[in-house]
């Protein structure tokens, strides 16, 4: 099999493949074919009024016949020029560029190799991938090579003149049902060319615990060695189709949220998510938790916590004002410091504080239904959206961060400000396509028949400087939370006081 190195650029386009040669033996054809017949059809008129009146002087034909078939010749050539101009592009010499493309798969995967090498322009047709020229013919992106590697089976496709890497890459998930297979993946080889990969090993099928992921013994070489270049100051939190490592970066300053249907994996991933966190020394957790399963007594401000009659107002009061008074201080201090415009993540002084929302929606609920009788100046519902708001405009740049945990982030909860501040978002199975576009711009028809038949921990992740990728969470017990996150602790009534 060929390895992935001999089809990058300069040995694809440079040396002596087949790849180039049938590639320029098509182009050629196909101009020959685009301006060849527009140019024997004006020609051939003509042809066609000198030889009629050639006829009609020898034949002797008299007057009338003569100038009704000059004249009707003609016009009847027109009409039948265009009807063989509208339906001949279908013969471009275009289908040549299948079977001239460069094919090295195994034995077992060679009759599905060729199928795809033949059949390649009827696939464009049906993903979409035709881009109309005029009506001489019709273009689509030549196909390569078709060749098989470790990683899987890699088709090459050249980007039409004219054309986009990017137009074609998105079109991805039409090509993946063109060709029959549940997952591809498409990557920009260079400028010239995009690869499209049917992963050998679909990752998203194996269950991969967070502690395997972290010790790199998942049973899967392609994985560990994918989590052995893990970014420096960032934690593994779940792998692609093609058992590449899914990270999310601690140094990039950003909001957080997740959202998935009961029993979607949203609580295994985000006790893996948390459960790295704390072992970082620069970070800080609290938040509320209805569950109360996320709290730890190393946290400086008291968790809020469901009781025997919920979520109690009061709770949520103090919470709200050791935030805010930690915000306040913050923001004076970065007024007083001169010298910077943001606190980094490793700052010595102000460490990273990230606030949990568990289940925002069920607990802006429980508050209502407990504040039914009161003023409302005096609502703590109110005044708590009126906090989120206020966080996720102005706390990124003083290190303090906001998890947002819901089933469904329906606009109620958040509203387009607040939802544009979010750029690390996570969606699991939900059981409505709105809540998915509304989180995710663009998500296609394709991704969302994934998303709903989706096994637990399989979601899809968007977030700075990566653009929208289907995985599977590493997954973690709680168990296995709980020993790194220590015993829970015994909440008491807690001041604000020396909190940074």
């Amino acid at each position: 099999m060929a390895s992935d190195g001999d089809f990058s650029r300069n040995s694809i386009f440079e040396q002596q493949l087949d790849v180039p040669k049938a590639h320029w033996v098509i182009r050629l054809l196909a101009s020959l074919w685009r301006y060849g017949r527009p140019v024997s059809f004006l020609l051939g008129a003509p042809a066609l009024l000198f030889m009629l009146n050639t006829l009609a002087v020898e034949g002797d034909w008299n007057d009338i016949a003569a100038i009704i078939i000059i004249l009707g010749a003609p016009l009847a050539y027109l009409i039948v020029g265009i009807l063989i101009h509208l339906k001949v592009p279908r013969f471009s010499p275009l289908r040549l560029a299948p079977i001239l493309a460069y094919v090295k798969v195994s034995r077992s995967k060679g009759r599905w190799a060729r199928r795809i090498r033949r059949q390649w322009i009827s696939i464009a047709v049906s993903a979409g991938l035709v881009r109309v020229e005029s009506l001489f013919g019709f273009r689509v992106p030549p196909l390569l090579a078709v060749v098989e590697s470790v990683e899987g089976i890699s088709i090459y496709v050249r980007v039409p003149r004219g054309g986009s890497a990017h137009s074609l890459v998105e079109r991805t998930p039409n090509i993946a049902s063109a060709i029959g297979v549940r997952q591809l993946l498409a990557t920009q080889n260079n400028q010239l060319c995009i690869k499209l990969v049917v992963p050998a090993r679909d990752a998203l099928q194996d269950t991969v615990t967070l502690s395997s992921a972290l010790k790199r013994d998942t049973g899967n070489a392609a994985l560990d060695q994918s989590l052995g270049a893990l970014p420096v100051n960032s934690i593994a939190f779940g792998t692609t189709a093609s058992s590449d490592c899914i990270s999310i970066p601690l140094d990039a300053s950003q909001h957080y949220a997740f959202q998935g249907q009961a029993r979607s994996g949203k609580s295994v991933s985000l006790y893996g998510f948390l459960s790295q966190l704390r072992e970082h020394t620069n970070w800080r957790i609290t938040g509320i938790d209805p569950t109360g399963a996320l709290p730890a007594a190393s946290d400086e401000i008291p968790w809020v916590l469901a009781g025997e009659n919920g979520i109690q107002p009061s709770d949520v009061a103090r919470w709200l004002d050791a935030v805010e008074t930690v915000l306040n201080r913050r923001l004076a201090a970065l007024r007083r410091d001169q010298s910077v415009d943001k606190f980094e993540s490793d700052d010595p002084i102000y460490a990273v504080q990230l606030l949990v929302l568990e289940e925002l929606p069920s607990v802006l609920k429980s508050l209502k239904v407990a504040e039914a009788g009161v003023k409302p100046a005096d609502r703590v519902t109110d005044r708590l959206k009126a906090v989120y708001g206020r966080l996720m405009m102005e706390a990124l740049k003083v290190n303090i961060r906001v998890l947002t945990i819901a089933q469904r982030a329906d606009a109620e909860i958040l509203g387009g400000a607040e939802r544009a501040q979010i750029a690390c978002r996570v969606t699991y199975k939900v059981d409505n396509q709105d809540a998915v576009r509304m989180f995710h711009d663009g998500v296609s028809g394709s991704e969302w028949d994934q998303l709903r038949s989706a096994a637990p921990g399989v979601g899809i992740i968007e977030q700075i400087g990566q653009s929208r990728t289907l995985f599977r969470a590493y997954s973690t017990s709680f168990t296995e939370y709980r020993r790194i996150a220590g015993p829970m602790p015994e909440f008491e009534d807690a001041s604000a006081e020396g909190l940074v």
